[in-house]
């Protein structure tokens, strides 16, 4: 994979916002329709078990993606090549699935592990384009992310629909969008990788051979893994805290109620993912930049736009869930589902400070402050664990709710403390 290739003409800001809000949005619902799907045409336990399986694969998959793809739309001196990023992610999500597979082998019953195997199979290929996302992002191209979202998102929403519904097999859903996933990649991304790097099959497969007899080849692998390793780390305990109160559910409570919490709290995630992940991601490449140059004052204020403006949006979806929630779970979901309006309530009030930690973790990437995040977050999921502890075997799911909330601001108030502390102690 030769690095060199036709030059891009990058999109302005404001665009690129669009764009990435467009293609998150319908992602989001269309991840949220499987959902519905699962609910109308099958039952909350079917949706217990999907929420298995990504608590389950989630933290994993975030470790071994290492945040690549940040790094590299961050790398304003174009340090590493693509060729660099695409080997480390063939590799460590090669490891990833390796364990994945051991842990759902091992730790649970047949009919949760063979779920769990098809979530990481698809979070695997979601991986691997993910790293050519990077390069479009690191180009300032957000419209090629958000057209092949989208087309993921549609074509995976129809096919896992059809299959659930035909069939009433989750296995046989996941199996489909897997499918479409892969074919969208395949045809779309890499069509559009081509025209920014020199890139072919045959280029895949040089890259264990080129592995296999260069040591300088395996050095510079391993100092991109030792520089992306902090932020892996990260990841993964930001995912564990989203997939501890999971555990507790499936475990004191069971698959029914594993399934109506993930329903009640992926609005808030679909949230997250439009908000907070679109903001960040186009704003990523300009706050490095800034950084980079020494304009301080201009990555604060940019900073501190992202998170009014995060601040603002999740208090807005509050109110609404106050106002509109019984209404909104009815339709979306069953009647059934109704009744849990008031954990809901409590779950889109935590959506404020989500949105926050976001944002705020996206100014942390950008000045490149990742090892101070890691205390920060085994504190935090420990602050989960012990909060759903004490909530969750007395209150339920509305226990988990509370924990949330009050997880979400332990974390928005540590990573201000990061912050705060001097560059040069980071």
């Amino acid at each position: 994979m030769r690095a060199a290739a036709k030059p891009v003409q990058p999109l302005p800001l404001r665009v690129n916002f669009s764009w990435t809000f467009i293609g998150n949005t319908i992602y989001a619902a269309c991840q949220w329709g499987m959902l519905a799907v699962m609910s109308k045409a099958g039952s909350s336990a079917m949706i217990g078990y999907y929420s298995l399986g990504l608590a389950v694969t989630a933290p994993v998959i975030m470790l071994t993606n290492l945040q690549l793809r940040y790094i590299q739309a961050t790398d304003a001196t174009r340090e590493y090549g693509f060729n660099d990023y695409f080997t480390l992610r063939l590799i460590s999500t090669f490891a990833g699935l390796l364990v994945i597979a051991i842990m759902g082998l091992t730790l649970y019953n047949v009919d949760k592990a063979n779920v769990i195997l098809l979530v990481g199979l698809f979070k695997g290929i979601e991986a691997i384009g993910d790293i050519i996302y990077g390069r479009f992002q690191q180009s300032e191209r957000m419209d090629r992310v958000a057209i092949s979202k989208i087309a993921k998102g549609i074509g995976g929403l129809a096919s896992f629909g059809i299959a659930v519904y035909f069939s009433q097999d989750l296995l046989i859903g996941l199996i489909t969008q897997t499918v479409f996933c892969l074919l969208v990649m395949l045809l779309y991304d890499t069509k559009n990788l081509r025209q920014m790097v020199h890139f072919s099959v045959n280029d895949i497969l040089k890259v264990g051979q080129s592995l296999l007899q260069s040591d300088q080849r395996w050095k510079r692998i391993a100092r991109l893994m030792m520089l992306a390793l902090p932020l892996g780390i990260t990841t993964m305990l930001v995912s564990l805290r989203v997939s501890v109160p999971r555990f507790f559910i499936e475990h004191y409570l069971g698959e029914n109620e594993l399934g109506i919490y993930t329903a009640l709290a992926y609005i808030q995630t679909a949230g997250n993912t439009v908000v907070a992940l679109a903001l960040g991601q186009s704003a990523s490449p300009r706050m490095a930049s800034y950084y980079r140059d020494g304009k301080k004052r201009a990555f604060l204020m940019l900073q501190a736009k992202l998170v009014v403006i995060g601040l603002l949006l999740g208090g807005a979806g509050a109110l609404f869930a106050g106002f509109f929630g019984e209404l909104v779970l009815s339709v979306l979901y069953t009647p059934e589902y109704a009744a849990y309006t008031h954990t809901f309530v409590w779950i889109m009030l935590s959506s404020a400070f989500v949105y926050v930690a976001t944002l705020l973790e996206t100014g942390l990437i950008a000045s490149r402050r990742l090892v101070m995040q890691i205390p920060v977050l085994v504190l935090t999921v420990l602050a989960s664990a012990a909060f759903c502890y004490g909530l969750v075997p007395a209150q339920g799911i509305f226990g988990a709710a509370v924990a949330l909330l009050a997880t979400s601001i332990v974390q928005v108030v540590l990573y201000l403390v990061i912050f705060a502390v001097p560059r040069g102690e980071s």
